[in-house]
């Protein structure tokens, strides 16, 4: 993170400038150095070096008509803090057996158990991050505790430490989870053969969250305890055909069904009010809220393929898929998804290959659909929020349920997606030069989005098919290998890649709607954009600054009436190249990857602004008052704007940070330059290993990841990439209080026996 480094003095109840006692947040007071006795503490002392172990074993074996393959792993990490730890153990195991010269039965199975234990991360009073990043610099965090037992703050409360938090706070998460499945092929004439696989995705996952009593949030405790399970069975049973029609022609055929099935069901109960103190079980909350629920969904599938291939360089494909799907209503849930290719390799045309050694060009075009989740359109009731009233249900012993304020909207329909794709495949000079590029467009029509409603309608919003959504891109790819000799290789890989989106259609008001706090759908701009109130500024971009003296911004920025796109999440264009050098038994590679364009909303900073505790507010006047620069303005009663001359009014430098500063002061470029992984392995001869006699193969490597990188300036987060929200594609773009990202340095032994 860059945050200040502590120029200036965090003012508690002795180092108030006026003299004055009191709890204080903010880093505003006088620089450090000219403080006697003012210390700067170094609060990431607090973390720790990390650790990772992990040991694969694998084993293969067979015979004529039995072949296996078992793998076993189990991972244990330490994270940053002696309380993050994560633990991983995976089975894997695979059966294939020839029953008959025309049956073969497969079995497979996964185990895998997931143990981790994290602090919250994002925004909260009991975020380990947030509380970190705002303590004062100069604020000493221990003891933890007064003379008198009481917690220590920096501030007058609502917010835990993050010493305290560091032993009276965990998340913790056990997951389960288990997929067998079983299948058979079975060559019923020449050329027909029948298919068919059944497999299970079983899993439990339970997830603790244990927060200790007499902290400031959640004073009295919590404990808050949930589990769930999922059962998904997913069944194929395909019928195809191989023909060779004459000397030039093939054909090939298939027709199969897809049945999915899936059921959940889970259970919370939410624990306050703590009899005593660090003991988390249910009898010791007085106070403890239920929550149950369980579902179900499903969906069945016909589809087809045929195929007709042209002398080995010619092929031509087309699909159809027929889905029905139970989110739906009846009249809606029929939909039917086609396909088609063509693909020639050219190359088979020339005779010599010295120079080309390969050619494929293809064309495709396809449609796929997507349903809303369960439920999702279907009428419940639920258990109300009544925070805001002083009280919560059940209450007294008494519970209540209101409907809910989703609109039911029985015309809803699948999703729909079409996609034209033209791809070519070259490779040269035997193989040592290669080039692939793909050119892409995709659009959505009938996107299932929430829409908010009138207040008056007696809903707060309804699912509807309002968006349309365009896609296009180019993805390149070039390998190159500039030496290669008995001793030594040295192979190159480029890729390039471009992605543009762009809202078609929203509705039919095409108002934006939001996603996820300022990220907003908007028609015209990309996917998803940041939008809200910009800075008003004149034709030559100058920002108008309040002149009206009877205005509480007066001296601080005018801000548009009216929300406008500050910045796109997408990136302008991504790359990345990797370098392996091979010297007999020597390989080094390295791989380095960059993102140019495109923002990010940094949470972090729009709140730590207001303390001082950002790069932003670093550069200060020293008595706290300064004039903005821009030119005079203002709106009139008219909402017209009425400019003047240059700025003078001189106004509080904090004050700009702790109320006028606008979204815009947030918004950072999230451009990036990493060297991904470096590795280096060496594989011991063969001659060596002939004197061990039972070893087959041994290798010995190193592996760094994440050894470097360059951010763009203005970005002061942990890492431009990651987010609070996933891999979820529409709240990209936001980062709230996460923790620093991490350089791991693996050392691997590989052992074949």
């Amino acid at each position: 993170y860059s945050t200040v480094a502590g120029t200036y003095l965090y003012q508690d109840g002795e180092l108030h400038a006026d003299g004055s006692s009191g709890f204080t947040s903010a880093s505003w007071g006088p620089r450090i150095s000219s403080v006697p006795g003012a210390v700067l503490y170094d609060k990431y002392d607090i973390f720790q070096t990390g650790s990772n172990s992990e040991t694969n074993v694998n084993i293969r074996g067979g015979g004529d008509n039995v072949s296996y393959f078992t793998s076993i792993s189990n991972v244990n990490q330490q994270g940053l803090l002696s309380e993050m730890t994560l633990k991983k153990t995976s089975i894997t195991s695979n059966i294939d057996v020839r029953v008959t010269e025309k049956l073969k039965v497969t079995t497979g199975l996964n185990f895998t158990e997931f143990k981790n234990n994290r602090f919250w991360e994002g925004f909260s009073n009991s975020s380990f991050m947030t509380t970190f990043l705002s303590q004062p610099n100069t604020w000493n965090p221990y003891p933890v505790y007064t003379e008198n037992g009481t917690l220590r703050s920096f501030r007058g409360g609502s917010r835990n430490p993050y010493t305290w938090l560091k032993d009276n706070m965990i998340r913790s998460i056990d997951r389960k989870r288990f997929t067998p499945n079983v299948g058979m092929e079975y060559d019923m004439l020449h050329g027909l053969k029948l298919t068919a696989k059944v497999g299970i995705d079983f899993y439990l996952n339970n997830r603790s969250d244990k927060l200790n009593s007499e902290g400031y949030d959640y004073p009295t405790g919590l404990y808050d305890v949930q589990k769930t399970s999922n059962f998904f069975v997913n069944s194929d049973i395909v019928l195809s055909y191989t023909k060779k029609i004459s000397r030039d022609f093939s054909l090939d055929a298939l027709v199969g069904n897809n049945i999915q099935n899936t059921t959940w069901e889970g259970s919370q109960f939410t624990g306050t009010g703590f009899v005593l103190p660090n003991i988390y079980n249910k009898n010791n909350c007085s106070t403890i809220v239920p929550n149950d629920w369980r579902g179900q969904q499903r969906s069945t599938s016909l589809y087809g393929q045929l195929s007709l291939a042209y002398k080995n360089m010619l092929y031509l494909t087309g699909t159809a898929r027929q889905d029905w799907t139970s989110t739906l209503a009846k009249e809606a849930r029929l939909n039917v998804y086609p396909s088609t290719s063509l693909a020639y390799i050219f190359s088979e045309m020339i005779d010599s290959k010295k120079i080309l050694s390969f050619g494929k060009v293809s064309m495709s075009y396809s449609e796929v659909g997507n349903t809303p989740g369960a439920y999702a359109n279907a009428f419940s009731q639920d258990v109300p929020w009544l925070g805001w009233s002083g009280f919560q249900l059940p209450y007294n012993g008494t519970t209540g349920f209101f409907p809910s304020t989703t609109a039911l909207n029985p015309n809803l329909q699948a999703e729909k997606s079409k996609e034209l794709e033209l791809d070519i495949e070259t490779k040269f000079l035997d193989n040592r030069i290669g080039f692939e590029a793909s050119i892409y467009k995709s659009w959505s029509n009938n996107q299932i989005m929430s829409v908010n409603l009138e207040a008056s309608s007696g809903y707060s919003n309804a699912l509807m098919n309002i968006g349309e959504i365009q896609n296009k891109g180019v993805e390149l790819m070039l390998t190159i290998t500039p030496v290669k000799n008995k001793d030594f290789n040295w192979d190159i890989a480029f890729n390039w890649s471009q992605n543009r989106t762009k809202v078609i259609k929203l509705g039919l008001n095409g108002d934006p709607i939001s996603l996820a706090y300022d990220l907003f759908a908007v028609e015209g701009e990309s996917f998803p954009v940041i939008y809200g109130n910009a800075y008003l500024r004149d034709e030559s971009g100058n920002m108008v600054i309040d002149d009206d003296k009877n205005s509480s911004s007066y001296g601080y920025p005018v801000q548009t009436n009216d929300r406008r796109v500050l910045g796109k999440v997408e990136a302008d264009w991504q790359g990345g190249m990797r370098n392996t050098f091979t010297y007999k038994n020597f390989t080094l590679g390295a791989f380095i990857d960059m993102r140019v364009g495109g923002y990010i909303e940094s949470g972090t900073d729009s709140y730590l602004r207001f303390y001082g505790l950002t790069t932003a507010t670093e550069n200060r006047p020293d008595n706290n008052m300064w004039v903005m620069e821009g030119v005079k303005g203002h709106y009139d009663e008219n909402g017209n704007v009425v400019l003047g001359g240059t700025n003078d009014a001189q106004v509080r430098y904090d004050n700009y940070w702790k109320s006028w500063a606008g979204l815009e002061t947030t918004v950072q470029k999230s451009d990036f330059i990493k060297l991904r992984e470096v590795s280096l392995f060496y594989s011991f001869p063969k001659p060596i290993l002939s004197k061990l006699k039972i070893v087959k193969a041994l290798s010995l490597g190193f592996v760094g990841r994440n050894l470097w990188h360059k951010y763009d300036k203005s970005f002061t987060g942990a890492d431009p990439e990651a987010s609070n929200f996933g891999d979820n594609s529409a709240q990209q773009g936001l980062s709230w209080y996460m923790f620093p990202s991490t350089k791991t340095y693996t050392f691997k032994l590989s052992v074949t026996f």
